[in-house]
């Protein structure tokens, strides 16, 4: 099965770089010629080439929970691009009346909107919808 650009995977069995192995990061495209995917990792901006069998994608619940820390974390400092494409995934995801009240994504994402609202009124403002 393929991964989408934006999903959050995680790291699993690499035998050389075993420090990886456990790590999250969010897909950013796929190499055809190298038959990997471009993993950006979510503790530093490194992006590293992995094989799809030494990625599994996190359930929805736990991506939901970390982009939410992510939001909750997030000081204005990020760019805006970065915000837009938090947000932009969680909008691609189906949310239930479950998922909404175990991760509480909602009162995340109008904090979110409340803390940038002068700095990034474009994040802001879709965080709000």
């Amino acid at each position: 099965s393929t991964i989408d650009v934006g999903w959050l995977v995680r790291i699993i069995g690499l035998e050389k770089a075993t420090e990886l192995n456990g790590q999250v990061g969010s897909v950013k495209g796929f190499l055809i010629q190298r038959q990997r995917y471009e993993v950006e990792l979510l503790n530093t901006p490194d992006i590293k080439l992995i094989q799809a069998r030494n990625l599994e994608q996190l359930p929805i619940v736990e991506e939901v929970g970390i982009w939410c820390k992510l939001l909750e974390q997030s000081n204005g400092n990020d760019s805006e691009l970065v915000a837009l494409r938090q947000l932009e995934r969680l909008e691609e995801i189906n949310m239930t009346v479950e998922l909404l009240v175990q991760t509480k994504v909602g009162k995340a994402m109008n904090e979110f909107a409340k803390r940038v609202s002068n700095d990034k009124p474009t994040a802001a403002n879709k965080a709000r919808q």
